[in-house]
């Protein structure tokens, strides 16, 4: 009797618990749309794995969590270099409190699996794509090159 009694006691509970979480549930946007769209370098820019005057970084939103990446060197005025990488994860990481309210930063990793560079757009810097090595940890301490939405 008594573990019937705790068996449906248990059971009301996690169905209360559910019906309440629904009510709580946190919306994300979907990463891949939020961040897809065309960076131009800014002026000052560390290196990066291709050269040029100036560097583009298309981000096409290829499933809701998926982008194509394509980094573009421009030379003179015409596209010198091309470096193509295609279908990566988009990661989402909330970040709690950045005045006054939280906000998403986005990762995604050139070489899922492996320790290699990224680009990343923090809360701070609201359509300002960034590139780091990842030689130092956090990737986002250290020294990025630097690319503005157009």
């Amino acid at each position: 009797m008594l573990t019937k009694r705790v068996l449906f006691g248990s059971l009301a509970i996690l169905l209360a618990g559910l019906s309440c979480s629904r009510e709580n549930l946190l919306t994300l946007p979907a990463p891949a749309p939020a961040i897809a769209g065309t960076y131009a370098s800014l002026p000052g820019t560390l290196p990066l794995p291709i050269a040029g005057d100036s560097v583009t970084v298309t981000l096409t939103s290829v499933a809701s969590d998926t982008v194509d990446v394509t980094v573009q060197a421009i030379q003179r005025g015409q596209p010198v270099f091309v470096l193509q990488y295609p279908r990566l994860p988009v990661v989402q990481q909330v970040e709690g409190s950045v005045k006054g309210t939280n906000c998403i930063n986005y990762l995604i990793r050139l070489k899922p699996g492996t320790d290699s560079s990224v680009f990343y757009m923090t809360c701070r810097d609201i359509n300002v794509l960034q590139y780091a090595r990842l030689l130092e940890s956090p990737y986002y301490t250290g020294q990025a090159a630097r690319f503005r939405k157009l």
